[in-house]
Parts: C-alpha cells; sequence; structure tokens
C-alpha cells in the first residue's frame, strides 16, 4: 500500500482524478490510498 497525501488545490489532485497513479501501481500489487490536508505548513 502506498499512502498519498495531497491538498485539495494542489498538483495531485490531478493525477487523484484520473487514477493513472493506481493503474500503474496495480500490476505491481500495489494500492493507492489518499489523504486530503486540510492545510499545508503555517
Amino acid at each position: 500500500m502506498i499512502r498519498i497525501g495531497f491538498k485539495k488545490y494542489g498538483t495531485l489532485i490531478l493525477l487523484k482524478a484520473k487514477g493513472s497513479l493506481e493503474e500503474k501501481l496495480k500490476p505491481l500489487g500495489y494500492t493507492v490510498t489518499w489523504s486530503e490536508f486540510p492545510a499545508g505548513p503555517q
């Protein structure tokens, strides 16, 4: 399992929306878990 944290307006949201990372990693036996952060470092 791979856990990825992202912010609502960051660039990773595009990767999450497409689902392409999950598609590439699934044949290798990995699952992706996304966690949204409410804000970045203050």
